[in-house]
């Protein structure tokens, strides 16, 4: 009988298993909620720029990560005019990647014999060497276009913040 009750209170609204007080309890919650959200506004960083590093290549940041062109294509999503700057970027970036790597192993194909003591067969090395080239002006191109999206897009968030 003495079990069937202490469960029946567990049950009851009314019965509380913290010694405070019901109003004090509100005023508890509240503030822990206040200050919960006050914490998670402190942890959001208005700066949502986009860096651009140019040293031996171009790299991209955003609050400290480094960003591919996949992802700078969905971060400039909200600006219209980034956006399709980004699409011509990321379509000379995958042009430039296909291109050089084409070439890349051709030229590893050519030079392979070098290994085994044979001759390097230098025509398709030269053919390797041309798919490099080519690919160059692309990753100039995607460069080009990368930086003026992410300059447009930190340029539509200056003027957000005026208005």
């Amino acid at each position: 009988k003495n079990l069937i009750l202490k469960f029946w209170k567990k049950l009851d609204p009314t019965y509380c298993v913290f010694p405070l007080s019901y109003p004090l309890m509100k005023i508890l919650i509240i503030f822990l909620l206040f200050l919960t959200f006050q914490l998670n506004s402190l942890g959001q960083t208005p700066n949502d720029s986009i860096q651009v590093n140019r040293s031996f290549g171009t790299t991209y940041y955003q609050h400290g990560e480094q960003l591919t062109p996949k992802l700078l294509l969905n971060i400039t999503l909200s600006n219209p005019a980034a956006y399709a700057e980004m699409k011509i970027a990321r379509t000379n970036s995958t042009a430039a990647n296909v291109l050089g790597g084409i070439g890349g192993f051709i030229v590893g194909f050519g030079l392979g014999p070098l290994l085994v003591g044979k001759d390097a067969d230098w025509g398709v090395v030269g053919v390797g060497a041309g798919f490099i080239g080519i690919s160059i002006p692309f990753s100039i191109a995607f460069n080009k276009h990368a930086r003026n999206a992410a300059r447009i897009y930190n340029e539509g968030l200056n003027t957000a913040k005026l208005k």
